[in-house]
């Protein structure tokens, strides 16, 4: 099973985490484009594998999706 470990955060827009139990690590970044929109950047290092790369490529995408849905549903 996954487990995600906070890692700490810099210059109040990125956030760090450790991936268990293979070691990885993530970064995500915030950046404000508007007052009503944000870029975020998801970066996965030290993946084992192509097929690890491409499954987590997957979830992030499928993560980002469902934020968005949530974000959008409750601005109506």
């Amino acid at each position: 099973k996954d487990e995600i470990t906070f890692a700490g955060r810099s210059d109040g827009k990125t956030l760090k985490f450790g991936w268990k139990p293979d070691a990885s690590r993530v970064s995500i970044v915030f950046k404000p484009l508007s007052k009503t929109r944000t870029l975020i950047t998801i970066e996965h290092d030290k993946l084992k594998s192509a097929a690890d790369a491409t499954r987590m490529e997957a979830f992030w995408t499928e993560a980002l999706d469902h934020m968005q849905a949530l974000v959008e549903k409750t601005d109506d």
